[in-house]
C-alpha cells in the first residue's frame, strides 16, 4: 500500500513527530513546514492532499492563512488545530473555509478521523459505480 503525504504547518517542530506517530499507523506521512514560505517552496501543487495548520503554535501568525492559501490557488481540505475552548477561533476558521478543526489536546482517533475525512474529499467520485447499482424498473405503467 502506497503512503499518503499530508502537510503540517507549525512552528513547533516537535509536534511533527508526535503527529507522525498518530498517522503512520494508517500509512500517512507527515511533511512538516515551519513557515508559509517554506511550505510554498516545498509543496507540489499538482498533487492535492490535505493540510494541517497548528493555530495553537502559531496563533499570531495564522489568522489570515486560509485566505493566503486560497490566494495561491491552494484549495485543499484544511484541518486546523486549536486550543480547547477557543470558540472564537473555531468559528473564524470555519467561516474562512477550513474542512475541520480539532481542539488540543485531542484523542488520536479524533485527529485520524478528521484527516481521513479530508483525504476522502480528494478521491474522485466514480459515477459508473452508482449507475451500475441502479437498475431500471421491470415494468411501466401504461395508460
Amino acid at each position: 500500500m502506497q503512503s499518503t503525504n499530508i502537510h503540517f504547518l507549525t512552528t513547533d517542530i516537535k509536534s511533527v513527530g508526535a503527529l507522525s506517530k498518530i498517522l503512520n499507523s494508517d500509512n500517512i506521512k507527515i511533511i512538516g513546514h515551519q513557515t508559509f514560505s517554506e511550505f510554498l517552496d516545498n509543496v507540489d501543487l499538482d498533487e492535492p492532499t490535505c493540510l494541517i495548520l497548528d493555530f495553537e503554535a502559531n496563533v499570531e501568525a495564522m489568522p489570515n492563512l486560509l485566505q493566503k492559501l486560497e490566494s495561491h490557488g491552494i484549495d485543499w481540505p484544511t484541518i486546523v488545530l486549536l486550543r480547547r475552548g477557543d470558540d472564537r477561533a473555531a468559528a473564524q476558521v470555519m467561516r474562512q473555509g477550513a474542512f475541520a478543526y480539532v481542539e488540543l489536546p485531542c484523542q488520536a482517533e479524533e485527529l485520524l478521523f478528521s484527516v481521513k475525512g479530508a483525504l476522502a474529499t480528494l478521491e474522485p467520485i466514480n459515477d459508473s459505480s452508482s449507475r451500475d447499482s441502479w437498475s431500471e424498473p421491470s415494468f411501466y405503467l401504461q395508460a
